[in-house]
């Protein structure tokens, strides 16, 4: 990663603690470190059949009473989608009307291997291939790998690529993301969930359908062991949707407990928390309120877009090295 942020003429860290470990272990680097926040752009379609999506879930259950709890991630260690497996399931024996449906993909090989062929090409102009549709309209492309330690992703391109080498737009998603593959793991999550009650395992879906489900569910989930900053979360926010978040310190950036969402310690607290949101209209209403004006506030796309097009026009009217 040092490296790599040698060779860069920009780095961005999406909140100035992330900077402040950034500049930390690469002083070197200090001067080309910007703070820029994920921008936030959700688009559901109105169309989405969301009957046919439960039946496709195999939720028979009527949607008058039915809460859906959502889990967005892929099948990787560090989303850690079977945490709340268990008491979820527990609780479904208790009360069969909340169900806990996780959506995401499976990276296979395949997929690595065109991410690395497209990666590690330089003049490359086809897409990288990516595990979800852009969330922003942005006139970009991402590149997401892993390092030992962190997440970076190469930003705007509005040039040929060839024109651009050496001159990346580093961004510090201060992540241990483990491996992009995991087939054990993959099947150990699949196994599970379909012995489990109350909990179904979803393929994942167009970004649009997506954020039809999002608008349509009772709460989102995130459960991850680590997260930089969830576009999930903020997705879900900005669709007017309670969240509810492990207590990690990337998730605390963006959810403030009792305010803009619900943090929970363990899966028992979770459970806790889930009914209480369940029986209290009035406490979902003001999460709902207060987490959309955050979002609004604080994770504009507008200012992510000019953030990065700034960068990238700045590196178009540098000198060639």
């Amino acid at each position: 990663m040092g490296t790599v942020l040698g060779e860069a003429r920009f780095a961005v860290a999406f909140t100035e603690s992330m900077k402040a470990m950034a500049r930390l272990q690469w002083p070197h680097a200090k001067g080309k470190i910007y703070v820029q926040s994920q921008g936030i752009a959700t688009a559901p379609n109105t169309a989405f059949n969301w009957d046919a999506f439960l039946q496709r879930a195999d939720i028979q259950q009527s949607t008058d009473n039915l809460h859906v709890f959502l889990l967005i991630c892929g099948l990787r260690q560090v989303k850690d989608p079977l945490y709340l497996v268990d008491a979820f399931a527990e609780w479904h024996q208790e009360e069969p009307s909340v169900y806990m449906v996780i959506v995401g993909p499976e990276q296979t090989e395949k997929f690595v291997s065109e991410f690395l062929k497209a990666a590690l090409n330089p003049v490359s102009h086809r897409p990288l291939p990516i595990a979800r549709a852009p969330r922003l309209p942005l006139p970009h492309r991402r590149l997401k790998t892993d390092t030992r330690s962190h997440t970076f992703q190469s930003r705007p391109r509005l040039r040929p690529a060839a024109a651009f080498q050496s001159r990346v737009c580093v961004c510090f998603s201060a992540t241990r993301s483990g491996t992009l593959v995991d087939p054990v793991f993959t099947r150990e999550v699949k196994a599970k969930v379909k012995r489990a009650t109350g909990v179904r395992l979803i393929p994942e879906m167009p970004q649009d359908d997506l954020h039809a489900v999002v608008k349509k569910c009772f709460a989102l989930v995130n459960s991850s062991v680590s997260e930089g900053m969830s576009a999930a979360i903020l997705e879900a926010m900005d669709l007017e949707v309670p969240v509810l978040a492990r207590n990690i310190p990337g998730n605390a950036a963006v959810v403030t407990h009792e305010v803009t969402g619900l943090l929970f310690s363990d899966p028992q607290e979770f459970v806790q928390l889930a009914k209480r949101l369940i029986s209290d209209p009035a406490l979902q209403k003001e999460l709902v309120a207060n987490g959309r004006r955050y979002v609004r506030m604080y994770h504009s796309w507008q200012a992510e877009r000019d953030t990065y097009q700034h960068l990238v026009r700045t590196l178009e009217g540098s000198p060639e090295d």
